[in-house]
């Protein structure tokens, strides 16, 4: 944001789209954003949606008044030159890609960073030139010609390579990168996204779907900020709200009847009701008093303190089936991804607890 408030060209606007963020976070970023003016704060009540930078981005560029787009993740510094340098290269036949250096953690004296006499190449890693495609600069007419980004990419992956494929199928071809530029990508924890099992690679092959059929297009709705009142699950989630109209299903051994039981009980909710799972997945630390049982109790907690999901037991003590976080919120995700034109809304919280999962469904 300074970076941007530092711009030698100060003819442009900021779209800052806040996607769902909580409420204790929403709050410090709309103080925060506000504090420049260039700046429009857009918040999306998304919360209890799966991440999707594809609608994210579609809403920003549908909010812009001018034609000339540039997605800009919250990550970057910026030279003070960048805009007008950006600016003097946009053409309505080409988009435009941005590489950056990766800066390390500590990093004590940013404005060294443009000096000339620092040469970043000599020192950072670099985007690599075959996979960057997440900041890019084209036309909104552009944009509108490609059907914008495609909303069916979910979590994370291939969103950005699916548009400029989009992009050169309708004839708008790259430009390339812009040489000498200085972005900088600032340094934070290194997240993994969790992915649920073949998600990956059912959007991949989505993908290849979608290239082999060069006359398919994708078609761009209007795009407006969600708000609290059209999320009924939401508001449910908030007022806690226990009536006569709820289903509660627990996930129990065999999880595969459990499914099939959640399943049945989802086809047999009328419009308006909703299905609930509130559920625990704990880590077993019961052992019996042997050798044996302890050294499988110690195996346990290097597992738990590893982060892997697999748990030893003594089958001594134990003869039930586990059933693992995991397993459940993959099956809870590829559900609401199947049925979702059954579904009015949702809310699937499965990230903010270590070992709760906490999804509400209400049937269209």
């Amino acid at each position: 944001m300074d970076s941007l408030q530092n711009q030698t060209s100060q003819d442009f606007e900021l779209i800052f789209v806040d996607y769902g963020s909580q409420q204790n976070y929403q709050q410090d970023i709309e103080s925060l954003v506000k504090k420049y003016a260039f700046a429009q704060y857009i918040y999306t009540d998304t919360r209890g949606w799966f991440w999707n930078r594809s609608k994210a981005l579609n809403l920003g560029i549908h909010q812009a008044t001018t034609d000339k787009i540039i997605t800009l993740d919250i990550d970057l510094i910026l030279e003070s030159d960048f805009l007008t340098k950006v600016t003097n290269h946009f053409s309505p036949n080409h988009y435009l890609r941005f590489s950056y250096y990766y800066l390390p953690q500590n990093v004590n004296n940013l404005s060294k960073l443009f000096l000339d006499s620092y040469p970043p190449e000599r020192h950072l890693d670099k985007t690599s030139s075959t996979t960057n495609f997440g900041v890019l600069a084209f036309t909104k007419t552009a944009f509108f010609k490609a059907g914008g980004y495609n909303g069916y990419y979910k979590v994370w992956g291939l969103e950005d390579i699916d548009f400029v494929k989009r992009l050169e199928a309708s004839g708008i071809t790259s430009q390339g990168f812009i040489e000498g530029l200085r972005i900088y990508h600032q340094w934070h924890p290194k997240s993994q996204p969790q992915l649920p099992k073949g998600w990956y690679e059912e959007m991949n092959q989505y993908f290849q779907k979608q290239q082999g059929n060069k006359k398919q297009k994708i078609t761009l709705k209007p795009s407006k900020p969600i708000n609290i009142n059209n999320r009924p699950a939401l508001l449910s989630k908030i007022n806690d709200s226990a009536e006569d109209h709820i289903a509660y299903v627990r996930f129990d051994f065999p999880k595969e009847l459990s499914f099939v039981k959640f399943i049945y009980l989802f086809n047999q909710l009328k419009p308006g009701q909703q299905i609930r799972v509130q559920q625990k997945f704990q880590l077993i630390d019961h052992y019996q008093e042997t050798r044996w049982g302890r050294l499988i109790h110690k195996i346990n907690k290097l597992l738990a303190k590893l982060r892997i999901s697999y748990r030893w037991i003594d089958l001594g003590k134990f003869n039930t089936g586990l059933i693992s976080k995991k397993e459940i919120t993959d099956f809870l995700f590829h559900f609401l991804i199947t049925w979702q034109n059954q579904i009015l809304d949702y809310y699937f919280d499965y990230q903010t607890s270590n070992d709760e999962v906490f999804l509400i469904i209400i049937k269209k």
